[in-house]
């Protein structure tokens, strides 16, 4: 993922790539729905009453489209001690939500060889669970793709 910043000037300042699960030791990836999704096509029709064609404009845009990126967070260095364990899931989230917050983001999956310029577009509810005992969250990240589309690497 990378951070891309809109300056006062109006420019945008794209940040270095960081690898999510390097950067936030303990996220653990579900799966991310929406990649490879087109959004509809944008056009506009003109009709007349004097004629009974339609005049058609066809434009290469397309509405944005949903990707939800589900993620796991767990404690980076397992203690045993269910509390200690939560709070630093917890941490994690948190720090991971205000990586994607107030900007957009340029998020490149190698597994489907796209890319895609989204930003974050809805609440996030996290849900608690325990894996083999060991407590963690699991959060839907809900994201608007800009340019209702992903692009090849």
């Amino acid at each position: 993922m990378k951070r891309v910043v809109t300056l006062e000037d109006g420019t945008e300042s794209v940040g270095e790539e960081q690898d999510m699960l390097t950067l936030f030791k303990g996220m653990q990836y579900k799966e991310a729905k929406g990649i490879n999704k087109y959004g509809k096509p944008k056009t506009y029709t003109e009709t007349y009453a004097e004629s009974s064609e339609a005049d058609v404009f066809v434009t290469p845009e397309r509405e944005q489209t949903d990707i939800t990126l589900t993620l796991y967070f767990f404690a980076p260095t397992k203690t045993g001690n269910d509390r200690t364990d939560y709070d630093a899931a917890d941490k994690i989230y948190h720090d991971f939500m205000e990586f994607v917050s107030g900007c957009k983001i340029i998020y490149r999956d190698n597994f489907r060889k796209r890319k895609v310029k989204m930003f974050l577009a809805d609440a996030t509810e996290p849900t608690t669970d325990r894996l083999y005992g060991i407590p963690y969250k699991e959060v839907q990240f809900k994201f608007k793709n800009i340019y209702g589309q992903s692009f090849p690497l």
